[in-house]
């Protein structure tokens, strides 16, 4: 059974929606991008996942099953077989390119399509700044009350850094450049 099938069909079952929103599964979908399209338009119409009894009314050919597992497996089943489908029909067409057109043509055609493909099928999770706004109160309280005039972290000695950092804080990757032989 396809990857999509039982991803709608945990949907259906599941009702979870939003779920599918946030994980931005919309990209997974190749053959069932108009089933998925009706659920989407369904649910940002109504606030709430069609029945399975009215998808069947407007896809007769659908395949119906119970899911067993939690929608978010079905998800993370869907993401990985989309992308392994994509990544050989990428494939196949860059060598189609290597010989109709070369190898710069077919590894700029590689190269920018593979980026487009890990850019569509990554999950990118944001971050509630509104929900979260009482950590960053008080991590501004903090730093502006401390001793070291604001600075959390260690100077950097460049006072726009530290004014608008509080300093060189952990877990940050440091790059310095200078001329060589100059001052460092």
């Amino acid at each position: 059974v396809n990857y999509e099938v039982k991803l709608l069909n945990a949907v259906l079952d599941s009702g979870d929606y939003v779920s599918c929103q946030s994980e931005n599964v919309g990209q997974v979908f190749l053959n069932y991008k108009d089933i998925w399209s009706f659920i989407s338009g369904h649910y940002d119409k109504h606030s709430k996942t069609p029945a399975k009894s009215e998808i069947k009314a407007h896809f007769p050919d659908f395949e119906y099953l119970t899911t067993t597992e939690p929608l978010a497996y079905y998800i993370d089943q869907a993401r990985q077989e989309s992308m392994s489908a994509q990544t050989r029909e990428l494939i196949v067409n860059t060598h189609e390119m290597l010989k109709s057109g070369g190898p710069k043509t077919a590894l700029n055609f590689l190269l920018s399509n593979a980026n487009k493909l890990v850019k569509e099928t990554t999950n990118l999770k944001d971050t509630d700044l509104v929900g979260e706004w009482q950590d960053r109160v008080d991590e501004l309280r903090e730093i502006s009350q401390s001793d070291n005039h604001g600075i959390v972290g260690v100077p950097s000695g460049i006072s726009v850094i530290d004014a608008e950092f509080g300093g060189w804080q952990a877990g940050d990757f440091v790059i310095l450049l200078g001329w060589t032989g100059v001052g460092k």
